[in-house]
């Protein structure tokens, strides 16, 4: 499903993010609901990029646990991985490996850029496989804004998720 694109060029580059386009068009989850619109753009660039993705919110305020926007990235689970620590840490590999990656893109995408310090991405490993959350480093402490507040920094948040977003697409149509 993911492959590598350094050696494609514009017109399978392309092709492959339509073919991305719509598997996530299609996606459900266990309760038949589609990727939410405002991260679907999120989820579909860092697939292209080579992340698989395993869940996503574009943040919501009217649900306390999910306040706001991030995208849980993760390998597929390998068969055994569970009764085979060789298999496990296969899995664990491919996950730090993928958050190596993710972790030299931010520091790309920050080198020049002004934002506040609450609205920059960050990640945070989860599960014994080590997969991550990418989200704002302020997203915690929306639990205690006023709802003024709350809506200002969903704004600020998921502003930052897709001028990330951006610049990794550029980045996929360039390199």
């Amino acid at each position: 499903m993911y492959k590598e694109n350094k050696n494609i060029d514009q017109t399978q580059k392309i092709i492959f993010w339509e073919e991305i386009s719509a598997e996530v068009e299609a996606m459900t989850d266990r309760f038949g609901n589609r990727v939410d619109e405002g991260i679907k753009k999120a989820v579909i660039t860092l697939r292209a990029n080579g992340f698989p993705t395993y869940s996503s919110c574009e943040g919501h305020l009217d649900r306390e646990a999910v306040l706001h926007p991030y995208v849980l990235v993760s390998t597929e689970e390998f068969e055994g991985w569970e009764d085979d620590e060789n298999v496990a840490n296969q899995m664990r590999s491919e996950n730090l490996e993928n958050q190596r990656r993710m972790i030299r893109l931010l520091n790309e995408f920050y080198e020049n850029r002004k934002s506040p310090y609450d609205a920059h991405l960050t990640l945070e490993t989860f599960g014994p496989t080590h997969g991550f959350s990418l989200f704002s480093i302020g997203a915690d402490v929306m639990k205690v804004l006023n709802p003024t507040e709350r809506r200002e920094k969903l704004r600020l948040y998921r502003q930052e998720i897709d001028d990330f977003v951006d610049f990794l697409k550029s980045k996929f149509f360039s390199d």
